[in-house]
């Protein structure tokens, strides 16, 4: 009985204790890599993805400057007819352009915009592609928005279409546009 209790009691210190705690440690270690692992192949997809290319911010502000009266005229002839005293203000942020070198033809931006002197404003947030040598704008309206995304941007775009990351921020510079209109 004693024998067979050192034995147990060998077996048991010996063994299973240091087998757990070794296996804990490359449990750890392995878990770790794995992580490692992971985040690498993360970054590395995100930086070599084939999305959207960044547009130099002097562009991105050319670009701003050049469609928000454009835009802001269509949406006012089209969502108030003209009516006096109304209007549409627009922030516009730039994420794509056509051809990516050269002369941009088309500008790829995510619109918030508002109307303004109605009875109640309203505002909407929509990516749109603003034809720059023939002024037309294309929108996505409800009713097959994903077909529609895929007619009107590239598909390099279309995560850039379809997500609102780029919407953020925008309700600020909108307000700065609201004031800018004000002025005299």
């Amino acid at each position: 009985m004693n024998h067979t209790m050192i034995v147990t009691k060998r077996a048991a210190s010996d063994v299973h204790p240091r087998g757990t705690a070794m296996f804990a440690t490359r449990t750890k270690k392995g878990f770790l890599s794995l992580m490692v692992v992971a985040v690498v192949a993360g970054v590395v997809w995100f930086v070599l993805r084939p999305g959207a290319e960044p547009i130099p911010a002097g562009q991105a502000r050319d670009l701003a400057a050049r469609v928000t009266p454009m835009i802001e005229q269509k949406l006012t002839a089209e969502w108030l007819g003209g009516a006096a005293g109304q209007r549409v203000a627009c922030a516009v942020r730039p994420f794509g352009v056509e051809p990516r070198e050269g002369e941009a033809e088309t500008a790829y931006v995510w619109t918030l915009c508002a109307t303004l002197g109605t009875e109640v404003r309203s505002e909407s947030s929509v990516p749109m592609a603003v034809h720059l040598d023939t002024g037309s704008i294309e929108a996505p309206s409800e009713g097959g928005y994903g077909e529609q995304i895929e007619r009107i941007f590239p598909e390099r775009l279309h995560d850039e279409a379809t997500g609102t990351e780029l919407v953020a921020g925008l309700d600020a510079v909108l307000e700065q546009r609201i004031l800018s209109l004000d002025r005299p």
